[in-house]
């Protein structure tokens, strides 16, 4: 990761933003919104402790993170808070790209946005959803689906909230992005007991991983599993 190859790397980016630049460029927008794994990776990345809902990514952000990846060098040598090691992989190339639409089009500033190209279709589709959040309708029909028990998941949602204000501080957990996932993996700890009482962490995990959760990125689908697979006994 050179000063070098990274230009070379946003050229031909902005290369191919040529095709329907000018198109782009005669539009008029009020807002810049961007969504999905490479984006959310380099927000977060930008800012640790960020609230994705209301931070606001710049070219001054790219343009430092482009400078800690050419002052370390090699990507495996990366540090970049949450965000993993298979997307780890391919951050500098998103973070190329993502510059080149910067200077290309002109972007002062761009939000996230939970939501991509799926559900904008879903909301199209169905006014009904227009005013929810569609993890919020994803998380509701997987405990519909396997008989959730309300009572008790709320109970166990109660517990994790208090200990999470009790420990958010220490571990630098000032998110409200990390205390929803927690509590929907609160919600669904125990979906598994519709395979079987033994092992239930195992099966829940499966299930989060595996299930169509729309409105929730792949890392965050991961980390839904992780945090169920990994709510009781040893990890083996």
């Amino acid at each position: 990761m050179t000063h070098s190859n990274f230009s070379k790397a946003i050229t031909a980016a902005q290369q191919q933003l040529e095709k329907i630049e000018d198109k782009l460029l005669k539009a008029t927008w009020q807002q810049t919104l961007g969504t999905s794994g490479s984006i959310e990776s380099i927000i977060t990345s930008a800012d640790n402790n960020v609230d994705l809902d209301d931070f606001e990514l710049t070219l001054e952000h790219l343009e430092k993170l482009r400078a800690y990846c050419e002052q370390v060098g090699e990507i495996d040598a990366l540090q970049l808070g949450e965000v993993n090691d298979q997307r780890i992989q391919v951050y500098p190339a998103g973070l190329a790209i993502l510059t080149a639409i910067f200077i290309s089009l002109g972007v002062d500033k761009l939000s996230f946005s939970n939501s991509a190209l799926r559900e904008g279709v879903i909301y199209e589709m169905d006014d009904s959803l227009h005013h929810d959040d569609i993890r919020e309708h994803s998380i509701q029909s997987l405990a519909t689906r396997y008989d959730v028990d309300i009572e008790q998941a709320n109970l166990v949602l109660n517990t994790c909230f208090n200990l999470f204000k009790q420990a958010k501080e220490d571990w630098s957990l000032n998110t409200k992005r990390v205390k929803d996932l927690l509590g929907w993996s609160a919600l669904l700890h125990e979906i598994g007991l519709h395979i079987h009482s033994r092992g239930v962490q195992k099966h829940s995990a499966y299930i989060l991983q595996h299930a169509d959760l729309h409105g929730f990125n792949a890392e965050q689908q991961t980390f839904l599993s992780l945090l169920t697979r990994f709510h009781r006994k040893k990890s083996a």
